[in-house]
């Protein structure tokens, strides 16, 4: 679905089944009807896909048809079965993660800038950076299917199911060395001790220790056994190659109950400083490693905490929320929001999907600033505690209102709920840390804030918020090793996520905060390159370049912030990274006029 809408965002029309068709005849009319008219045939590579008759009947006829196919590997090195390796012979295939390669090969084969839309998929926007942090908190809190890979019917009423935050049972086996250098071997060792310290650390893992590991040192053999043997789910396996001072590091993820590699990623470093490359290398698996079993989580879970009986409003409910996790556009977050209304008019008191709803005008407000949208989400969120007070989500949104307003205590209030209901959670601390922060009350932000990192290695904005604690508090030795610590993470992120501004300037901060000025500007002129970007990001940029002690640039940005919308309050005069231009009179002016202005809260998207 990423993929697909992807390649609607570059202006292609792609045809994808999206509605959940469940009459045999009419689904095979439509599949037939759609290889008629495309002029390319994307065919997505997995073990899963070869054991579908479906796929091997629709690439037959992509290929009698004599249709450009394209097959795009979700796997690496998928073996080809004896049905398809006639139709596939001498194609080159292309890694799902290469896409620029995809879109480029599907223009050649079109002769064209882009595929003439049709009227059933009229050309999308120009993607733009859009919040994510709304959505983001409620998929890491909500269990659901990240794609549309639904129930065709119940046969009974659907029950509820293991929580988002089960314990995920993981081994790392002894990393290998490619070497014949016996100090290559150690380095390969150490690197093993280090990622299993660092993942052990990190909520929702148990991960088998290291004098167990080692024993299968040089004897790994057959993964599914060994995982099977261990009693884990989840095998991390690696390789080390090292070359003058260069190291090299592959990394796979493998699903033992499936045998499916889910993830596969390359690390590259320096000897410059043999454990501090470890440890940077093992913190930069981490981040991966969370991210994609938390992905995975998402994928396996397909019954959530439902509040519901009807079978029906739970699939609309899936479909919808599928949607508004992997939103890109104002588009698709309304065609989203379109399955979560059929599904509460299926059934009104679904208290789920109450919440998601109250979520949807949450993300609205934040990209539009409009009240009326705050006045909703703070209504359904309300009707949703009525119907089931132990909704962790709600008091999410309302807390979120709460901030958005300037209203501290009550954001504090309901991020207490929030502990009680899960009393070691992630966005609960997170959150609590952002409200102290506001409040300037940085000792108790940044201790709520540790504990947030050191459970979710993947919260950026959470990392950039506690370094600016520690600024703020005059601790330069842990702020740095803060800096230090996130900088590979930030890299790694947008490496693969370069569209997101939002990210983009907690990284120019942290750049501007260690002194890396150079760098910082780099990512202010990527961010700046974007035809939409949101008042918040303004405001941070602002913060970049008072860092940088430039006050005009510094000014300059949070005229437009404010310009734009965004309202900070009281917490513009308690931000440390205006400390060089807080006794100016055009910021003193800007101040009055953003503390004047209830919106959207500064610093955070």
């Amino acid at each position: 679905m990423k993929l697909c809408q992807r390649l609607r965002d570059a202006g292609f029309s792609v045809w994808i089944d999206e509605s959940n068709i469940s009459a045999a005849t009419q689904w095979s009319s439509e599949i037939v009807g759609a290889i008629e008219k495309c002029k390319v045939f994307l065919i997505l590579l997995s073990a899963h896909s070869f054991g579908s008759h479906n796929v091997i009947k629709e690439l037959s006829l992509a290929s009698e048809a004599k249709k450009h196919i394209i097959p795009v590997e979700l796997e690496a090195n998928t073996e080809l079965t004896n049905e398809v390796k006639y139709q596939l012979a001498g194609i080159q295939r292309v890694p799902y993660k290469e896409y620029e390669r995809i879109e480029a090969a599907i223009r050649r084969f079109t002769g064209e800038n882009a595929i003439e839309q049709t009227s059933a998929a009229p050309i999308a926007k120009k993607r733009s950076p859009m919040l994510k942090y709304v959505f983001g908190i409620l998929i890491a809190a909500l269990a659901v299917s990240a794609y549309f890979i639904l129930p065709g019917k119940h046969e009974a009423p659907l029950e509820q199911s293991a929580h988002a935050n089960e314990i995920k049972k993981l081994v790392v086996l002894p990393f290998e060395s490619l070497s014949s250098d016996k100090e290559d071997e150690f380095f390969a060792d150490g690197l093993t001790a280090q990622v299993i310290t660092t993942l052990s650390g990190l909520a929702g893992f148990q991960v088998t220790d290291r004098n167990t590991t080692m024993h299968y040192k040089g004897r790994k053999g057959d993964i599914p056994a060994v995982a099977k043997e261990l009693g884990v789910r989840y095998v991390v396996d690696g390789t080390v190659q090292k070359h003058d001072k260069n190291v090299k590091i592959n990394l796979q993820l493998i699903d033992a109950q499936t045998s499916k590699v889910l993830l596969s990623n390359d690390f590259d470093g320096t000897l410059d400083d043999l454990f501090g490359l470890q440890e940077k290398l093992a913190r930069s698996i981490a981040f991966i490693l969370q991210g994609s079993l938390g992905r995975q989580a998402m994928i396996d879970s397909t019954i959530i905490r439902q509040g519901t009986k009807n079978p029906e409003a739970f699939n609309k409910f899936v479909i919808g929320l599928g949607y508004l996790e992997n939103v890109t556009s104002q588009q698709q977050a309304e065609k989203g929001l379109s399955y979560i209304e059929e599904a509460l008019r299926l059934d009104p008191k679904y208290a789920y999907a109450q919440t998601v709803h109250a979520f949807y005008f949450l993300y609205k407000f934040q990209y539009g600033l409009n009240p009326s949208d705050l006045l909703i989400a703070d209504s359904l969120a309300k009707n949703a505690i009525a119907l089931d007070s132990s909704i962790y989500e709600a008091h999410l949104v309302l807390a979120s209102i709460a901030r958005f307003r300037g209203e501290i205590d009550s954001a504090l209030h309901e991020t207490a709920i929030m502990l009680k209901i899960r009393p070691d959670d992630y966005n609960a601390h997170s959150f609590i840390g952002m409200m102290y922060y506001e409040r300037g009350q940085f000792d108790l932000a940044a201790a709520h804030l540790e504990k947030a990192v050191q459970k979710n290695i993947t919260g950026l904005d959470t990392w950039s918020i506690l370094i600016d604690c520690f600024g703020a508090l005059g601790d330069t030795a842990k702020r740095n090793r803060y800096i230090d610590e996130s900088l590979p993470l930030y890299d790694l992120y947008l490496g693969k996520n370069s569209a997101d501004a939002g990210t983009r300037v907690h990284y120019a901060l942290s750049l501007a905060n260690r002194g890396l000025k150079e760098r910082a500007h780099e990512q202010i002129v990527m961010i700046l390159k974007s035809s939409d970007i949101n008042p918040v990001v303004y405001y941070n940029i602002a913060c970049a370049y008072s860092i940088m002690n430039e006050p005009k640039s510094a000014l300059e940005m949070l005229k437009t912030s404010l310009d734009k919308g965004n309202a900070p309050g009281e917490s513009i005069n308690t931000d440390p990274d205006f400390k060089n231009i807080r006794n100016l009179p055009e910021f003193k002016a800007l101040a009055k006029r953003a503390i004047e202005t209830k919106g959207s809260r500064g610093h955070f998207n």
